[in-house]
């Protein structure tokens, strides 16, 4: 087994974070320890089993791609290196419906999505009422859009939602993140409209120690 904790760019995580995943590592951990450092500096705890050779050769894939990013942009960037959002938001919302079998709540030319998560704490069934939810909104245009929300998962579950990151055409994020809900999700929680515009782009993983139940109370 091989732990690893890398130093990195805001702006690198991303393309850090596929090629962990497709050399077959997992990422255990990623947090920052500052509140005002310039540029913003994250470290990923990654984590693998294997021969020696092959784990080498997995954590010099990752440095490779560190190196072939800055090499690129080695200016530190306060951005994802996206196209700017619209300031109005015009997603339409039926294809998105259909990619999620859902119906999801419009708001200002945005859409957000919420499924609850049954599961169970303390041997007391809890569900999205509580929190225990996969929210996902999106805004911007059907061209150019940005994903914003929070999945709850299990352990097990991380490894598809940590490949659902992204920036882009609507349905192509719908579509990757539709791949990666878990199967025990529940049906649609109660929706919320989406507040605000022109959000910036912020995808959170939330864990919990929970056994996860077949359907939801």
């Amino acid at each position: 087994m091989k732990i690893k904790i890398l130093f990195l760019l805001v702006v690198t995580i991303l393309n850090v974070t596929g090629a962990t995943i497709e050399s077959g590592l997992s990422v255990t951990a990623l947090h920052n320890h500052f509140f005002f450092d310039h540029p913003r500096l994250f470290f990923m705890h990654i984590e693998g089993e294997g021969t020696v050779e092959h784990l080498a050769s997995s954590v010099r894939l990752l440095y490779d791609k560190v190196r072939e990013f800055r090499t690129a942009h080695p200016t530190p960037a306060d951005s994802f290196l996206k196209p700017a959002l619209p300031d109005i938001s015009t997603i339409i919302a039926d294809p998105l419906n259909k990619i999620f079998r859902s119906s999801g709540e419009v708001s200002k030319g945005m859409i957000k999505f919420t499924f609850g998560r049954p599961a169970k704490q303390h041997g007391v069934a809890i569900d999205s009422t509580i929190g225990v939810n996969i929210w996902i909104a999106f805004a911007g245009n059907d061209e150019n859009t940005v994903v914003h929300g929070d999945f709850a998962v299990t352990e097990n579950d991380l490894r598809p939602a940590l490949k659902s990151w992204g920036r882009g055409p609507a349905q192509s994020l719908a579509q990757s993140i539709q791949k990666a809900l878990p199967a025990t999700v529940g049906t649609p929680a109660n929706l919320m409209p989406v507040l605000g515009k022109n959000v910036g782009f912020c995808y959170k993983i939330s864990w919990f120690p929970v056994t996860t139940s077949p359907k939801e109370s």
